[in-house]
């Protein structure tokens, strides 16, 4: 096509064109300025060259092209060819892309002439030019798709396409907006994605902001069609004007497909959510990402691209991590940005997490966003106490924050500083709690294996830290767990650990265990110690445990003991055997192993030369001995060891027990004959307990270990014995699978004790250090048999169960005769405790134990003959006598069993009947099932954090379950016992049917049923710890719980409930236990057995349908008349609050408490008050309190439990009203009977009280008062007598000066006053008027109404202090004219009893009275008490001199007021609040809304809201 009509045009605009082969030159001509120059536009570079132009202004040249346009005759159709010559010239790519290019101007161009042509294209140019604009825009538009190959492999901003849309961008006036979106909506349209992308990501700089409702129609419609725009649209709706409807729409359409977006367009989607969000959808906006945002799906999902890159491209990907950008990390990024640009986004999202209850509503989501909240300063305190709450209630477990950090740790690179700060916060926050403990570690954890070196260091020295605080386990357990999960990456960091052993002088030897475990690992497992070379840490540990042992202390040789254990267990481990065998002879078959083959291995004999090295340091120290023998047997029965190590420590303990501890059954008989034979001997042994009997070969010859043998021989002898047993038996175990056939003979052999006829000739004869070998021998005879139940518990067959049933009748019997003796020997303390390290000042065993220390006073006087010597020895002992006084106090078998061998869970088996081989059924008695029972609440006690109070020294000296149990954690504790809670339900069963046949009154116990009272107790006492447990509902012990109620629950099933849901389980075992609740002996265990009840209602989702069950058990024990009530008086607040809470009507419930059965019981009449007692038996005077504060929680939790009911705006103001006439009811019968124990209660909860006020009811007041006006205002009025009441109790308290009492009111105060504000926007927002308030001073009166100073009581103050205090309150206000002279009189009519003060200050009161006269000012009505009847007619308005007078109400100087007259007729409402059952009327008939506020004398004022009266009222 011809391009002349191109070229005359530009000509006659003063532009010359010069087409050639190489270039296409502009030269523009402008006649119009100064002389003739001209420009030449070289399209190849678009240079601007000027000649002899002095000035230029691109505008002049577009303005010219314009006119030429519409004055040449063939307009319009001339601007047709015009473009139809510049497509034709530009129809070359090469060129079409040099006039997009900017263009560079030259130097031979003016400074200002070069700016201002700088960066302009020839489109951009020419599309300023309004004629020919919408042509090259169509032109530009349609060459567009083109380029759609070079924007794949060109994604810079010089690619044709974007340069393209730059042409378009930013225009300063668009001809047809219209037409634009038209043409821009049918190029999206035919264009492939790519182009799309980025039309609609240019589409807000392009069209007119006239356009923007039809282009966002269409890209929601588009974004509804093809999701993978979805980002380019939100990225240009988020810079489009969009109307709400519009907003909602595209907001209901990205929540939906959030679910299903791409990982790379999430960061966009979540960003334009939280930046277009209003306040009124913020909470929807939130629970939408909340539910459709699954990180969970997120980690697995990137954790699966790493692993694949890295297996693949693992050299590649360590070069590109640092600058990748991973879209986790990107999306936290929108929602911080979110957070900090909009505050009601923020406090959203705090309010959606704290509004989660239970572990399976709180997400991955949450815990980031906590993070995230966490690394804001706005917000930082606020994320911490949070995170708290949601970790104490078990909301935020520890498996969450690991799955939180383990999968989702590239998107956490930037938040590792907020991490370890959170850590620390919750870490020292609340030690006591297991499950604050479990989350700190779980963070330490999982960060440590997530974040890079240098935070590695960083958390590494934060655990090290806290070595010596009181986190110090939690802090070494963390340890532990990283050094077993990754001991080369630990090992970086051992310089750090090895500083903690200089404070190892003040760790606990769990503590000390802890620590050498993680020595161990990190000397013994990261190298190779086969090759002889060890590790500097390696030495340094060898050297602390020679040091330890080597010291003559118990307490460091202990040390040595724990620190020599743990690298024994490393180097005798399988793994470490293993690894330094591999391609050994030494390998072979496990079970052709032997024990010589250990002292070939070399590691092996490594270990055993640690084992023989500690047993020779401790040869002479009994009690760090046992300590060896009973360290490695719980190494043995952890399974970590190599069989060959078990083999050879088995040989050596067997050898070493059979010498020193067994003896042949014909021996032993001949020796104990030979003894009884002999008349000279006092203390004659006796063979006991033989159940093999002609059977048996063996004895255990405990009575040649005690008796005649001196005290240190003694201990070394006795001391060790149960321990080195046990050493055996776990090895035997080991070694045979469980079996002990080769030990089995200890169970039935006898054992040589001493001959007992009669205790009482005990006494005449034995000599008391022979007394004292009796009650040695019983106690070591007790703890040999307990030792025989633990180790033999496991096993099954008949023969062996029927043996261990004997002997826990022989246990119970041999205490029997011990309890016996110890009434005899006072002082009496077993061989472990005599010489201990651990009382100060001790030098040698007979200052550690009276009893060798009498008999050493006796055998130094010969003189002394047998009775003085007995004497001596029956002295009392006291508790401040020397080095005994650190000792533990042993007055009954009951003090001595906590410190005998601990049994083992297993031992609960023994709760099943055995039966015989002969067909007999060995079953329990009372006694022995409570002995198993105790041991095992004894056991809960300590391992589940219930309040046990301890004695002085258990902490000095730990009893043998604390020990036990030290080593394994509570939940595994809880499943092992779970295993056997059959067995006890079934003993419980048993139980109850035997109680049924009791006929004794409820509490009220006889002689021959206290075991089988006291077995029930212990049976439910376990059920109740089990369940009470607080980790219980953690997601972690989900098993636990599901086990433990479907135990319950198969016993009213036929079949397994375990496959059951957790409801239906639940719902059985409740009503499997309620079964319980009739007929119990006791109130204890029917207190335990409701609390049991309540606790399932918590754990099920569907509590409503066992709400019958619970309140029919509480008011079961409410309405018994118990004898021993007075185990349960701490108790009845909690019943007496349950009984409200779960009945059908609570507040029905409180108002017959209230009304009815408290002021009926508190009358004088004997006869009402025994009705009362009838039907409410634990209702007494010790206890009527706790009915009291039973109300007023209940008060307050129903109001905080409104918010949640859905109940209709008429059905909730009157909740609203019932409650706060109860409340009033409450406060009033509270003041009437004037007791501080309620009146501290009444303080808190009045302040919580009236704050729920305040924030529930008065909102909802304000939106509903021109509804339900009368209503309000009825309630109102029953809130300000219940807050004068309270006015008047803080009063009473200055009077007295209760500092307990008085440090509540300042916080009470500060909530009555801004109720006060509160109630004054609520009538300004209904458009009551303003003169419904009245400031008034209160006076200060106690409780039965007589003024009181403002300060302190007028008893206490001089009579200066009278006369300036009388000045202030005159200064302040004073009562109206009437009340002023009511009160002179009284005082003058007593004036022959007046002072000089009060003299004075009538004087002055007068004088004051009459200067006032001149004043403006207006009398404040003072009132702090219910008014009087007389003070009811008083005028709340006075004159200037006191007086009454209306007409001045309408002065500017008068007080505001409500006229009565102003109020409207009485809502239909009114009606329904006076049908409902009456309540008296208050004594205050004042409407009054008063509140203290302190002026500068300090005297208190009040805000009086005047009484809104109805017109049957006036009448």
């Amino acid at each position: 096509m011809s391009t002349m009509v191109f070229v005359e045009i530009l000509q006659k605009a003063g532009c010359t064109l010069d087409l050639d082969k190489s270039s296409v030159t502009f030269h523009i001509s402008l006649d119009y300025i100064t002389s003739s120059s001209y420009y030449s536009y070289s399209c190849q570079t678009y240079i601007l060259f000027p000649r002899n132009i002095t000035e230029v202004e691109p505008i002049l040249f577009r303005r010219q092209l314009g006119r030429i346009l519409r004055s040449h005759a063939n307009y319009p159709d001339i601007v047709d060819e015009f473009i139809e010559n510049l497509q034709t010239v530009t129809e070359d790519v090469e060129i079409f892309r040099r006039c997009l290019l900017p263009s560079t101007v030259s130097e031979q161009v003016s400074r200002s002439s070069r700016a201002t042509l700088n960066s302009t294209s020839l489109f951009k140019t020419l599309l300023a030019v309004d004629v020919v604009q919408p042509k090259i825009i169509t032109y530009l538009l349609e060459r567009l798709p083109e380029f759609y190959t070079e924007l794949e492999n060109d994604n810079s901003s010089s690619s044709t396409p974007r340069l393209i849309l730059q042409q378009l961008r930013w225009l300063d006036y668009i001809v047809e907006p219209e037409v634009l979106t038209d043409k821009l909506i049918e190029i999206i349209d035919i264009t492939p994605p790519i182009i799309q992308h980025e039309i609609i990501t240019s589409l807000p700089e392009i069209i007119n902001d006239s356009e923007h409702k039809p282009i966002v129609v269409y890209l929601k419609e588009l974004m509804m069609i093809n999701t993978v725009l979805t980002v380019p649209i939100l990225d240009a709706l988020s810079n489009l004007t969009l109307h709400s409807e519009s907003l909602d729409d595209v907001r209901d359409v990205v929540l939906e497909r959030l679910d299903s977006a791409e990982l790379d367009d999430l960061p966009v989607i979540v960003k334009f959510l939280l930046h277009t969000v209003s306040p009124t959808t913020v909470d929807i906006v939130i629970s939408g990402i909340r539910q459709n945002l699954d990180f969970r799906t997120l980690g697995k999902v990137q954790q699966a691209e790493i692993s694949h890159s890295v297996a693949g491209h693992k050299s590649k990907l360590q070069k590109e991590d640092s600058n990748k950008h991973y879209p986790e990390a990107l999306i936290l990024e929108s929602i911080k940005l979110g957070l900090q640009v909009h505050k009601f986004v923020c406090d959203g999202w705090i309010k959606a997490i704290s509004a989660l209850n239970g572990p399976r509503e709180h997400k991955v989501l949450d815990v980031l966003i906590l993070f995230t909240l966490h690394s804001m300063p706005s917000t930082k305190k606020k994320a911490e106490s949070i995170f708290k709450k949601k970790i104490l209630c078990g909301g935020i477990t520890g498996a969450l924050l690991e799955e939180t950090i383990l999968c989702h740790a590239n998107g956490l690179t930037s938040y590792w500083n907020t991490i370890l700060s959170l850590t620390e916060f919750v870490l020292r926050s609340n030690q006591k709690s297991t499950a604050v403990a479990q989350c700190a570690g779980a963070l330490y954890a999982s960060a440590f294996k997530s974040c890079d070196a240098y935070y590695r260091q960083e958390i590494v020295g934060l655990l090290v830290t806290h070595i010596g605080s009181v986190e110090m386990n939690v802090a070494l357990s963390v340890l532990l767990k990283l050094v077993r999960s990754d001991a080369k990456s630990m090992a970086v960091y051992a310089d750090f650990v090895k500083g903690i052993l200089d404070y190892l002088d003040n760790l606990s030897l769990f503590q000390i265990r802890t620590l050498f475990n993680i020595f161990s690992v990190l000397a013994l497992m990261v190298e190779d110690h086969c090759d002889g070379r060890d590790s500097s840490l390696w030495s340094d540990i060898q050297i602390v445990i020679r040091k330890q042992l080597s010291n003559p202390r118990e307490k460091y040789k202990k040390i040595g003991i724990i620190a020599c254990i743990a690298a024994i267990e490393v180097l005798g481990s399988k793994q470490t055997c293993s690894e330094a065998a591999t391609g050994s002879s030494t390998q072979g078959n496990s079970d052709s192993y032997t024990a010589e083959q250990a002292l070939r291995h070399p590691v092996l004999k490594q270990a055993i030369d640690l084992v023989d090295m500690v047993l020779r340091h401790c040869k002479q120290y009994p009690l760090c001995l046992a300590l060896v023998y009973d360290e490695l047997s719980h190494s043995v029965k952890s399974g970590c060891l190599d069989r060959r190590f078990e083999l050879w420590v088995r040989d050596k303990m067997t050898n070493d027990f059979l010498e020193s501890y067994m003896m042949d059954l014909e021996e032993a008989t001949q020796k104990v004959e030979s003894a009884q034979n002999n008349h000279e001997i006092s203390f004659k042994p006796e063979l006991w307990m033989n159940l093999d009997k002609e059977e048996s070969q063996v004895v255990i010859n405990l009575y040649d270990l005690v008796h005649g043998v001196e005290e240190s021989k003694r201990r070394s002898l006795v001391i060790p014995l149960c321990s080195i047993f046990n050493l055996m038996q776990s090895c035997e175990k080991r070694i045979t699978d469980g079996k002990l056939d080769d030990v089995d003979a200890v169970l039935g052999c006898g054992i040589v004790l001493f001959q007992v006829d009669d205790i009482d000739n005990m006494v005449r004869e034995l000599h008391p250090e022979e007394f004292e070998e009796a009650c040695d021998l019983l106690f070591y005879a007790v703890n040999w048999y307990r030792e025989l139940i633990k180790a033999f518990s496991t096993l099954e067959d008949a023969e062996t169960r029927e043996k261990l049933a004997l002997r826990l009748k022989n246990i119970i019997t041999l205490e029997s005769v011990l309890e016996k003796l110890l009434k005899h020997v006072p002082g009496f303390v077993p061989l472990e405790f005599h010489a201990s390290s651990s009382a100060p000042n001790t030098r040698d065993s007979t200052k550690a134990h009276p009893g060798t220390q009498n008999s050493q006073m006796i055998k130094s006087d010969p003189t002394s003959g047998q009775d003085s010597q007995f004497e001596i020895f029956k002295a009392p002992f006291k508790k401040d006598a020397g080095p005994r006084a650190y000792l533990p106090q042993f007055e009954t078998i009951n003090d001595l069993r906590k410190y005998m061998r601990a049994l083992d869970i297993n031992a609960l088996r023994l709760l099943k009947p055995v039966e015989t081989s002969s067909g007999e059924i060995i079953k329990f008695d009372y006694k022995e099932n409570n002995y198993l029972l105790k041991d095992l609440n004894q056991k809960l006690d300590i391992k589940l954090g219930q309040t046990v109070k301890k004695k002085i020294n258990e902490d000095r000296f730990p009893t043998s379950n604390a020990i036990l149990l030290e080593k394994i954690s509570a939940a595994r504790f809880v499943k092992e016992v779970v295993q056997y809670l059959p067995l006890i339900l079934q003993t419980l069963e048993n139980l109850y049917e035997d109680a049924q046949l009791q006929e004794n009154e409820p509490g009220r116990v006889e002689e021959g049923g206290r075991e089988m009272a006291l077995s029930i107790k212990l049976c439910v006492n376990i059920l109740s710890k089990l369940f009470l447990w607080p980790d219980l509902e953690n997601i972690e012990n989900s098993f636990i719980l599901q086990s433990l109620v479907s135990c319950l629950a198969d016993r009213i099933s036929e079949i397994s409930t375990k496959k059951n849901a957790l409801n239906s389980i639940i719902q059985d075992a409740f009503t499997y236990l309620s079964r319980f609740g009739d007929n119990m002996m006791e109130a204890r265990p029917s207190v335990d057995l409701s609390k049991i009840l309540i606790r399932m209602m918590a754990l099920s989702d569907n509590p409503s349908s066992m709400k019958p069950g619970a309140l029919a058990a509480i008011n079961r024990i409410l309405s018994t008349n118990w004898l021993d009530r007075i185990t349960i008086k701490k108790d009845i607040l909690f019943l007496v609050e349950k009984s409200i809470e779960l009945s059908e009507d609570p507040l029905q419930v409180m108002y017959e408490y209230m009304t009815f059965v408290l002021p009926t019981y508190e009358r004088d009449s004997c006869d009402e008050r025994d009705r009362v007692v009838e039907d409410y038996p634990l209702l007494r005077p010790d206890t009527v309190l706790y009915y009291y504060q039973a109300v007023l929680n209940q008060i307050v939790s129903n109001l905080q439990s409104s918010q949640r009911s859905g109940m209709e705006f008429e059905d909730m103001v009157l909740y609203y009203s019932k409650i706060v006439k109860l409340f009033e009811r409450t406060t009033n019968n509270i003041k009437i009977k004037s007791q501080r124990e309620l009146f501290i209660h009444l303080l808190k909860t009045g302040r919580v009280f009236i704050k729920l006020f305040t924030v529930i009811c008065i909102p909802f007041f304000t939106n509903v008062f021109k509804a339900y006006r009368e209503t309000i205002l009825s309630t109102f009025k029953d809130f300000q007598t219940s807050t004068r009441i309270l006015q008047t109790i803080c009063s009473h308290v200055k009077a007295v000066k209760d500092n307990n009492l008085a440090s509540h009111v300042p916080a009470l105060k500060m909530a009555l006053e801004n109720v006060l504000y509160q109630v004054k926007i609520l009538l300004n927002e209904n458009n009551v008027p303003s003169d419904a308030f009245v400031l008034g001073a209160l006076k200060h009166r106690d409780i039965r109404g007589v003024e009181v100073s403002s300060q302190l009581p007028r008893d206490d103050v001089s009579d200066d202090e009278d006369e300036e205090e009388q000045v202030m309150e005159l200064q302040e206000g004073s009562d109206n004219e009437e009340e002023g002279e009511e009160g002179e009189e009284e005082e003058e009519s007593e004036g022959g009893h007046l002072g000089p003060a009060t003299k004075r200050r009538l004087e002055a009161k007068k004088a004051y009275q009459k200067s006032r006269m001149g004043n403006s000012t207006y009398s404040i009505r003072t009132t702090s008490q219910i008014p009087a009847s007389s003070d009811e007619e008083d005028s709340l308005q006075f004159s200037e001199n006191g007086s009454e007078d209306e007409s001045e109400t309408s002065s500017p100087t008068a007080p505001l007021s409500y006229s009565p007259e102003s109020i409207s007729k009485s809502s239909k409402i009114s009606a329904a609040v006076h049908e409902r059952p009456k309540l008296s009327e208050p004594p205050n008939k004042k409407g009054r809304f008063a509140k203290n506020h302190r002026d500068a004398s300090g005297k208190d004022k009040v805000f009086s809201l005047t009484r809104l009266k109805t017109e049957s009222e006036e009448e």
